[in-house]
Parts: C-alpha cells; sequence; structure tokens
C-alpha cells in the first residue's frame, strides 16, 4: 500500500516537473481579486495610454477613445467576476458547508490572520489541550451514562470499491489544490480514466489493510477568524481550516460511506425493536 502512494505521488510530481517546472516569481504585496488574470490586467497599460494621450492633447476625440476603453475594461472586470463566482458556486453547489465557504469568500469574510498575530502552532496545541481538559474536569462528576446493548450488526473488513465509485467521489470533489498535491486537481480530472485503475488498486489497498499511509497524514493548517469583528489575537477567536491533499480524500470517503451504513442499519434495527 505504500508503494502505491508512493508511486502515484513521486510519477505525478516527475511529470509535472518535466511538463512545467518550477521557478522563481515574484509577488507584489496585497490581496489581488482572485478573478483578476492575464487579459484583465492586458487592458491596463491600453487605458493608461490613452489617458495620458488625452491629457497631453485635450482632443475632443482622443478623450473618447480612452472613455471607451475605459468602460470596455470595467465590461470584462463584471463578466469575469460574475463567471468566476458563478462557477465557483457551482463546484460547491453539492455542499452547504463548501457553499457558505465561497460566500463567505465572495463577502470579503474570510480573513486570513496566518501573519496578523504571533501564534504558533504549540500555542493553538496548547489551547486545544485546555479546552479539553476543562471539559474533562466540568464533567468528571457528571453520572455516567446509560448503555444500552450492543448492535447485532457488525463489519469485520471493508467493501472493495468499483471504478464507477472512485471516478464519482474525484469528479465530485472540489477543484481545488495546494503544495500537498502532486498536481493540481483539474489534471487529475482530465486524466481520470487512464489514472482510475491505478487510483482504484490504492484505495482498497487501504481498505484492505485498514490502515493510511504516513505521507497522507498530513495537512495544511490555515487560521481563520470566526467572525471578522473578532480579535485576532485571542486564540478563542480563530477556527483552524485543514487542507487535505486529493489521495487522501479519495481513500477515506469509502470507509467514511461504509461506516455511516452500518450505522444506519443499527439505528434502524434499534428502531425497530
Amino acid at each position: 500500500m505504500d508503494e502505491l502512494f508512493a508511486v502515484y505521488d513521486t510519477t505525478l510530481r516527475e511529470v509535472a516537473d518535466r511538463t512545467a517546472p518550477s521557478h522563481v516569481v515574484r509577488r507584489r504585496l496585497g490581496r489581488t481579486a482572485p478573478w483578476f488574470d492575464a487579459d484583465g490586467r492586458a487592458l491596463r497599460p491600453e487605458c493608461r495610454r490613452l489617458d495620458r494621450r488625452y491629457r497631453r492633447t485635450h482632443s475632443v476625440a482622443d478623450r473618447l477613445q480612452w472613455v471607451d476603453a475605459v468602460r470596455r475594461r470595467l465590461c470584462v472586470y463584471r463578466d469575469k467576476k460574475e463567471e468566476y463566482w458563478s462557477g465557483r458556486i457551482a463546484d460547491h453547489g453539492y455542499a452547504s458547508p463548501m457553499l457558505w465557504r465561497s460566500l463567505s469568500s465572495m463577502l470579503g469574510r474570510d480573513c486570513n490572520v496566518t501573519g496578523a498575530t504571533g501564534h504558533t502552532a504549540d500555542g493553538f496545541a496548547a489551547f486545544f489541550s485546555r479546552k479539553v481538559e476543562d471539559v474533562m474536569a466540568a464533567t468528571a462528576h457528571a453520572p455516567s451514562p446509560t448503555m444500552i446493548a450492543s448492535a447485532p450488526s457488525s463489519m469485520a473488513v471493508f467493501r472493495s470499491c468499483t471504478h464507477t465509485e472512485i471516478r464519482r467521489i474525484i469528479m465530485k470533489s472540489p477543484s481545488k489544490s495546494f503544495s500537498l498535491d502532486p498536481v493540481p486537481t483539474i489534471l487529475v480530472r482530465e486524466v481520470i480514466d487512464l489514472l482510475l485503475p491505478f487510483v482504484t488498486d490504492m484505495v482498497n489497498a487501504s481498505l484492505r489493510q485498514n490502515l493510511l499511509p504516513t505521507s497522507q497524514k498530513h495537512a495544511v493548517v490555515t487560521p481563520l477568524l470566526e467572525k471578522p469583528f473578532h480579535v485576532p489575537t485571542v486564540h478563542s477567536a480563530i477556527k483552524v481550516l485543514l487542507l487535505l491533499d486529493l489521495g487522501f480524500g479519495t481513500a477515506f470517503r469509502p470507509l467514511c460511506a461504509q461506516s455511516t451504513c452500518l450505522l444506519n442499519i443499527s439505528n434502524g434495527h434499534w428502531r425497530h425493536f
């Protein structure tokens, strides 16, 4: 199993490095709109050129050309903005949490406070440990819960997944990528029929051995404000966002689906009696 996941990650990274090798880029400080691309950026020099010519000549014809160029640029910006947010909402429309996250981003409420405070990973770990200790102390003298007999249903092994199930999981996954992914998710979707047999073997090997490789037990942790009016210097005002790669989600979702199915059967059995 470890070898399958390692081959998948290494091979895709090698292909990506050959076709699109990494290089150093210069980024300006500040946050640009996510829908602003090269097409929109290319319109700015033309507008500035016509603006300078009009200020130099004060000609009516030059002013009309400048105004027309500005109006075209604004129309392009509006269309790109609507297209981007409509596509993002359509991609996340199947899941309410992802949809609300997109709406929060659209409204500017997803404030990233990664570099705005002095919080560290150890500080968050200590904060969550204190929360657990406080809950345990508050419930230490509570009466023990009433235990009922165990359900008759059991699941000794996980059922192997088919190509159709794995394909549906990948195609329904959000089209976002970050540093842990060997290649962007959108590229995996484009060549899904080629990768599908290998990815299915990866998932089924993980289900058979009841294990997940160590390489898949990593996440990118990003702190976000719970509410836009909260103070970012307080740990309790920040929620932690975990970003997991596509391989983890593909292997984990069949396990959740089969476990949920067993729980539903057990709950139905006890409701019947």
